[in-house]
């Protein structure tokens, strides 16, 4: 990884985006896909990034819960000793969308942000929640409901962020 060399070390952070549904991505066997069938390998990827990359570069991975909801603690705890600094659980399943499922599941990233808390052994590691934002005053209720630190959202807020 000579990132970090190339940018004269203006890299603040990766993020291994693990959470992409597109089709692109299930050709290629990335993103969400990957995950899916090999999250072995997305820990292992995540691993080397943490172990190769200067402390004060951060390293992310983005998810989406799994199809399998029994896997959700054995994929968060293997994120965490990846040693990644920061998880983002966006809500729904790579067979989910939000124009066939609205709601996103915000219990399903309540349980990410207890697991990653208690196997980090860091009750403020930060999980950023993601998905069913449609509002600006869902911002508060997902926080509230999740306990995640942060929110992300796309299309829906910046269409109307009011």
């Amino acid at each position: 990884l000579d990132i970090v060399d190339r940018t004269d070390g203006n890299v603040a952070g990766i993020d291994l985006n693990c959470g992409c549904p597109q089709a692109i991505a299930r050709k290629g066997r990335y993103g969400a896909f990957l995950m899916e069938d090999d999250p072995h390998l997305v820990g292992d990827v995540l691993s080397r990034l943490r172990q190769t990359l200067p402390h004060n570069v951060g390293v992310s991975a983005k998810i989406r819960l799994p199809i399998d909801e029994t896997m959700l603690q054995d994929r968060i705890q293997r994120l965490v000793e990846s040693g990644v600094d920061l998880i983002t659980v966006h809500g729904r399943n790579l067979k989910e969308n939000k124009t066939k499922v609205r709601e996103a599941n915000w219990d399903a990233i309540a349980l990410a942000t207890r697991i990653a808390r208690e196997h980090s052994g860091n009750e403020d590691f930060p999980v950023v929640a993601n998905g069913g934002i449609e509002y600006g005053s869902d911002v508060d209720k997902c926080l509230q409901h999740t306990g995640a630190s942060a929110v992300m959202s796309s299309e829906s807020l910046l269409e109307n962020p009011a």
